[in-house]
């Protein structure tokens, strides 16, 4: 993965998560940043076939 492009996904969406210390948000955090991962695995597998 570009370095570049991770910290252009990731860096904005985890401001808030610093800020905010609520558990529930926390967990939404999470299962975004998974289902994010998992996108950009199978666009990336989608790409080299």
């Amino acid at each position: 993965m570009d370095p570049t492009l991770e910290m252009e996904l990731f860096e904005p969406i985890g401001e808030p998560l610093v800020i905010n210390g609520n558990s529930d948000y926390n967990s939404e955090f999470q299962l975004y940043l998974y289902g994010m991962i998992i996108l950009i695995i199978l666009s990336r597998n989608l790409c080299y076939k």
